[in-house]
């Protein structure tokens, strides 16, 4: 861009990354809901993403008190609907009433001009840039069960607006605002993957080879990328596995980066668009880093609460694994995967207030069996350990309390307010 961000206007920023990629958009689409009460429309959350498919037909599903929309709108039309609603106006068929939205950066985008990397949480297959009409009081959304002869059962309200908008709710802390993404189509990482001594990436994109420029770091020290024939596939050599990997796309003409990875190798579960090769590889790797921010030895599952104080911890935090028959110092001893697989969700269920999520793999390494237990981060903070009455997190390789800071963040981020 010519000019920096802090000289800018969020709107004009908007517009001028707009501008740049309108040659490739062919319009907009909509995906709202919105909440009734004694006669009155207000906006809940939605999303407003720019796109190059060609347009379907609207799609209205109307409860009553909670409407979902995913309308289709010309570039020119989105544009103005972005405009309108930051100054508190109705848009030209919109049915809801005014409210001031205001228009800014949101408060995950981490780097002014870079997009979300590949390995993070992001909102769109594609790189994009991402805006946030928001505002600073919370609503709420309506109760349910939501049924109509006509229409899909809708059993809680809240779940069904976060599919209809594609934001996960742990993204979108605010109980109103539209997200809005400028998707950038030149081009993609769409996957990453770590073999024996080769980390593969397949990249998609509209450009010529030419005007594509690739840099990659290990453990951030530079190294040169090959690309087979055609540039949509980079190959990088490594000695060893590395603790972290950091891939950059540019536009070689003007030095954009159009979309970037970042991968700590120390994750469990890997994210999208992340593999190795083979998950044992993955778990060897994570052995001999030990215990980490997102990963916890067991030797065995015992009566189950240190394991369960981990799984909550891991939700109330950033997600991680609990890796069953591996020491404290690493060393691999072995479970029997089925039996502890059995028990633990038998504790999840009971133990866990609300019942966290979790995954379960059989990993065999040096021809013994470990559990992994995979805990994402949770979507109905605070989870709370039922023997002890304990809220759990995970700071760097142990669990602990949370403080009562930590705790109002939680309930916050849930959208809880004091006093309801």
């Amino acid at each position: 861009m010519s000019r920096r961000w802090g000289d800018l206007t969020t709107f004009e920023h908007f517009k001028l990354t707009y501008d740049q990629r309108a040659s490739t958009y062919k319009g907009a689409v909509l995906s709202i809901a919105l909440g009734r009460q004694e006669g009155h429309s207000r906006i809940l959350r939605g999303t407003l993403v720019f796109t190059k498919l060609q347009r379907q037909p609207d799609q209205v599903l109307d409860y009553g008190k909670l409407m979902l929309e995913r309308r289709y709108l010309s570039c020119e039309d989105a544009i103005e609907f972005v405009q309108s609603v930051s100054l508190a106006k109705v848009p030209p068929g919109s049915d809801f009433d005014p409210v001031e939205l205001k228009f800014r950066r949101p408060d995950w985008q981490q780097h002014e001009d870079l997009p979300m990397p590949v390995g993070f949480d992001r909102l769109c297959p594609w790189p994009a840039s991402e805006y946030l009409l928001g505002t600073g009081t919370s609503g709420s959304d309506p109760s349910g069960p939501l049924v109509d002869r006509d229409l899909p059962l809708i059993v809680s309200p809240n779940d069904r607006i976060d599919q209809w908008i594609g934001v996960p709710p742990h993204r979108l802390n605010i109980q109103t605002g539209i997200v809005v993404l400028l998707p950038d189509y030149r081009a993609r990482i769409a996957k990453v993957r770590f073999e024996e001594s080769t980390i593969k990436v397949a990249i998609e994109t509209a450009l010529d080879g030419k005007k594509l420029l690739v840099k990659a770091a290990l453990d951030d020290l530079e190294v040169a990328p090959e690309f087979e024939e055609g540039g949509k596939m980079y190959r990088i050599s490594m000695a060893k596995t590395p603790s972290s990997f950091h891939l950059f796309l540019l536009d070689r003409e003007n030095g954009d980066v159009i979309d970037w990875a970042r991968v700590y190798l120390s994750w469990s579960p890997l994210p999208a668009g992340i593999e190795f090769s083979s998950p044992v590889k993955q778990f060897e790797r994570l052995i001999s880093i030990g215990e980490s921010q997102e990963l916890e030895f067991k030797k065995e599952r015992g009566d189950g609460f240190t394991i369960v104080q981990s799984i909550i911890a891991f939700a109330n935090s950033n997600g991680g694994t609990v890796l069953i028959g591996v020491d404290d110092n690493a060393t691999i001893v072995g479970t029997d995967p089925e039996s502890d697989k059995k028990k633990i969700e038998e504790w999840i269920e009971r133990k866990c207030d609300p019942p966290v999520t979790a995954s379960f793999d059989t990993v065999v390494i040096d021809d013994k069996k470990l559990l992994a237990v995979s805990v994402p981060k949770g979507v109905r903070l605070p989870y709370v350990h039922r023997d002890n009455g304990v809220i759990y997190v995970r700071r760097g390789s142990t669990d602990r309390p949370a403080s009562r800071t930590e705790i109002q963040s939680m309930f916050s981020s849930a959208g809880y307010r004091p006093g309801l």
